[in-house]
């Protein structure tokens, strides 16, 4: 169990088990769409851990939206770190997007969430291999709402959404 002191960042690190030796500390997404879309596309090229904080309110957004722009990846999700009701998770994201949504992780403290730096050629992620169509049933089968999947589809492909929608 680690105790940091003052420092999520630190504790949320020493207990990821990721095996990057350099991470990023993002601290909290911006609350503007735009600015978040930014941020998200310049950072999921990243090979180095990102560490991102959420606070309870957020948190089910906040890994949407990290998994809609990196795809699939390794995540820690640290909730009241050095508290008595702390918890870690250590899954994919897509898992713990699940597992959020469920309740099986509460909404509730303060996160500081580790997502694996890229390992990939981002031209082709977890969905190269797949068609079109079955890229977008996967986002719908976990639970996207249509446009949101098209979205997703569009940004991990680089393509028009028109195209994907037309689909």
């Amino acid at each position: 169990v680690p105790i940091p002191g003052c420092c999520a960042v630190a504790a949320a690190i020493s207990v990821s088990g990721l095996t990057n030796k350099k991470f990023i500390f993002e601290g909290f997404l911006s609350e503007s769409k735009k600015d978040r879309v930014d941020t998200l596309e310049e950072l999921k090229t990243q090979k180095r851990d990102i560490v991102f904080y959420s606070p309870p309110h957020a948190i089910e957004k906040d890994i949407k939206d990290i998994y809609e722009h990196f795809g699939e990846r390794e995540a820690t999700v640290c909730r009241e770190l050095t508290k008595l009701n702390e918890t870690i998770t250590k899954a994919p994201l897509s898992k713990i997007m699940e597992m959020i949504k469920s309740g099986e992780i509460p909404k509730k403290g303060e996160f500081a969430v580790v997502v694996s730096g890229t390992s990939e050629n981002v031209e082709g992620g977890f969905w190269k291999d797949m068609s079109i169509e079955e890229h977008l049933k996967y986002y719908l089968d976990i639970g996207y709402k249509k446009m949101d999947a098209v979205k997703a589809v569009s940004l991990d492909r680089k393509i028009p959404k028109g195209q994907v929608y037309d689909i």
